[in-house]
């Protein structure tokens, strides 16, 4: 009886740790191929990006000149006066507009592993024609989606993000119907699958490892610690999401994905101590959107989180690595920089302020669009080293200075002293 009970015990534990465990394989693998998607959405977007920069700085700079070669030729869309010029050394040179830039660029990358192109419905240059399932996703940007588009073509992904028009833009496309933010066109970008495939592949050869021994553990244990190693598995799966997911909701501000108040005080006043052992330099900057309620009262809160989001990414951008960003509250940002005197701190709030001074938000709403520009007030202090200070008082002194930047007219930095 004993020996038919423990056979039983055996067969069902068997059976139960096969439907668990390989039901939860299944769905793992079934979750590893959707996650290649997003591997290559996040791959496509982070050469978008690298692209769209590129092509802002040449547009900063109204285009770049280099030499003239077989390669290079004057580019006959562009009709500046100062397309061709020649430098003090008698060399020949041609401006390269950000279009031209990437049209060099997709020819050096054409046939490698990734291939990025220019693909337009109304092109300008005959090699910027939409190919086939490039005319299929354009119109979808027109239509309004802001969104990128991947795409499993055969053994190739296909990326591909919208392009808007800009300023630097309509030397090339003044006769065009498009308007400023009008998507023009998109960058379109190709990569072979196997890139991926070798990744995920890789994953299930590992997640294969780990039920298989998940499996056995179930096996031996019995029923009683199936049951608890079932839910520990469980847990364990969606751990990594869970940690992540509270770790932003504990030390990041949900709307901008910088640090909240408190964990900016938190990273602050390590940073704090760390300055004041060392006897190093250390600034605090203060900053704060002009004007920002008549945003919320004339677009709506929905617009001020753009606005906010957009200026965020500006003031990430010129940031280093080392410095600590919090949202203060409302509207107001806060700016820890380590290892920086009083000079520099001021140097990086005007390129911060000026960056944002000079970008222009499009909004739609209601199916229209609309251009809003924003302006921000900063103040700055820094931690003199023969002072014993804490970091709150350090912050209310760039309080302090932003207070007066604001009754000062706004739009502009001012240094506590």
């Amino acid at each position: 009886m004993t020996q038919i009970k423990w056979s039983f015990a055996v067969i069902t534990n068997l059976l139960i740790s096969i439907v668990v465990v390989g039901g939860s394989w299944l769905m793992t693998q079934s979750d590893l191929q959707r996650s290649a998607y997003e591997v290559a959405r996040i791959k496509g977007d982070s050469l978008f990006h690298l692209i769209k920069t590129t092509r802002s700085w040449n547009s900063s700079h109204g285009g770049v000149y280099v030499p003239v070669t077989v390669g290079t030729q004057p580019n006959v869309y562009l009709d500046t006066v100062d397309r061709d010029v020649t430098d003090s050394l008698g060399r020949k040179l041609t401006k390269v507009n950000p279009a031209y830039m990437l049209r060099q660029i997709s020819d050096q990358l054409e046939g490698g592993d990734v291939e990025i192109r220019l693909a337009s419905l109304q092109p300008i240059h005959l090699l910027n024609a939409a190919d086939e399932w490039e005319k299929k996703m354009l119109p979808l940007f027109e239509d309004g989606q802001r969104d990128s588009i991947v795409s499993l073509e055969g053994d190739t992904f296909r990326f591909i993000a919208p392009l808007p028009l800009e300023q630097s833009c309509l030397s090339c496309h003044q006769n065009d119907k498009y308007q400023l933010g009008e998507v023009s066109g998109g960058i379109s970008i190709s990569f072979p699958a196997q890139q991926i495939a070798q990744l995920v592949d890789g994953l299930v050869a590992q997640s294969k490892n780990r039920y298989l021994l998940v499996f056995c553990s179930i096996f031996l244990l019995g029923m009683g610690m199936f049951l608890l190693a079932s839910f520990l598995s469980k847990k364990l799966a969606n751990s990594a999401d869970y940690a992540s997911e509270l770790l932003q909701l504990a030390n990041l501000d949900s709307l901008t994905g910088v640090l909240n108040h408190r964990a900016f005080i938190e990273n602050s006043e390590l940073e704090f101590k760390r300055s004041q052992r060392r006897g190093s330099e250390l600034s605090i900057l203060m900053l704060d959107l002009d004007h920002f309620k008549k945003v919320n009262d004339t677009h709506g809160h929905q617009a001020g989180d753009e606005v906010l989001i957009s200026i965020v990414d500006q003031i990430r951008f010129n940031l280093r690595d080392s410095d600590v960003l919090g949202r203060w509250g409302g509207e107001e940002f806060c700016i820890l920089l380590p290892d920086t005197s009083e000079k520099s701190a001021y140097q990086i709030a005007e390129r911060i302020r000026i960056t944002i001074e000079k970008m222009t938000l499009n909004l739609v709403q209601d199916h229209s669009e609309e251009n809003i520009s924003i302006t921000v007030s900063i103040g700055s202090a820094e931690r003199k080293k023969s002072q014993s200070s804490v970091v709150s008082e350090q912050i209310k002194k760039a309080d302090q200075a932003l207070y007066k930047a604001k009754n000062a007219g706004r739009n502009q930095t001012l240094v506590f002293y």
